[in-house]
């Protein structure tokens, strides 16, 4: 299970997870084309399931390889968009290459595309609720407090962080769920600490 990046303070983790689809830049440049930027791109699990899916279609053989191709091109981005059509693309590059983006793509995708399936549910819960809870995220945090609807007869409400990112729940992420959690909840201990 993938933990919190210990290199990240809570305040800035859980910034990294509030725009629509977050990404991040790498250091690395591909040889062939060392000037040209590129970032990774948060991917939804659905997006994941769809590279392992196509993946799992090719020989056992190449079937590992397949999938990190299949990941890499629907992730990379450049300053212009998609940095490659497909894995095919990726497959014309050198190893090396293809090696080291596929080491800081997943280093990028742990931290800023956290998924239910894979990270430390409870780290990830207690980070993201400490980093709702700095100052910095405090206006953040009171505006996802606001995205609940009540729910008539009862004491119950439920969440609607689809209005805070101003898209279909379905396009939300794992990571903007966990954000979203992690607010309220760090709201409702500060209201009624111990």
């Amino acid at each position: 299970m993938i933990q919190p990046p210990a290199d990240v303070a809570p305040e800035r983790l859980f910034r990294l997870l509030l725009p629509l689809r977050p990404t991040m830049a790498l250091a690395y440049r591909i040889r062939c084309a060392p000037t040209v930027p590129l970032r990774v791109r948060a991917l939804s699990v659905a997006e994941e399931a769809e590279a392992l899916d196509l993946a799992a279609e090719a020989p056992p053989e190449i079937r590992g390889s397949r999938t990190e191709l299949e990941v890499l091109a629907r992730c990379l981005y450049t300053p212009s968009g998609r940095a490659f059509d497909g894995p095919e693309d990726l497959g014309r590059l050198d190893e090396l290459d293809v090696s080291a983006l596929a080491r800081e793509a997943a280093t990028a995708l742990n931290r800023i595309a956290p998924t239910y399936g894979r990270v430390d549910l409870g780290a990830w819960r207690l980070a993201l609720e400490k980093g709702a809870c700095h100052p910095s995220n405090f206006s953040t945090a009171f505006a996802m407090e606001a995205c609940w609807d009540p729910v008539p007869l009862t004491n119950g409400r439920v969440a609607r962080p689809d209005r805070y990112w101003g898209v279909p729940a379905r396009k939300l992420l794992d990571g903007h769920w966990m954000a979203f959690r992690a607010a309220s909840a760090a709201l409702e201990s500060m209201r009624h600490p111990g």
